[in-house]
């Protein structure tokens, strides 16, 4: 069953054309507790409220869907920092 989902991220990845990070947990928790980017978990409001990374900042993908206004997405991710996307399995993030 595992390799049913690993091919199910395969192919949302070519057909969205977005592909995972290839950045390292490390490399992304010390981005992140330097300043240099920002974690954004994309899952539902019930999941967030159910348990969260704690440096994580909630932005569903249903919102992302309906649109986010501009000034709104530059308090959560400032310009020049790296966004990284967290959610249960990877597909949302992509």
């Amino acid at each position: 069953m595992r390799w049913f989902s690993s091919l199910l991220l395969l192919i949302a990845g070519y057909v969205y054309g977005a592909e995972h990070t290839t950045d390292t947990p490390a490399d992304v928790q010390k981005a992140v507790a330097d300043g240099n980017a920002v974690l954004l978990d994309v899952r539902e409001a019930d999941e967030w409220d159910a348990g969260h990374l704690a440096a994580a900042k909630s932005l569903p993908l249903s919102k992302l869907e309906a649109g986010v206004p501009a000034a709104e997405l530059a308090k959560l991710v400032p310009a020049g920092k790296v966004a990284y996307l967290h959610c249960a399995a990877g597909g949302r993030c992509l």
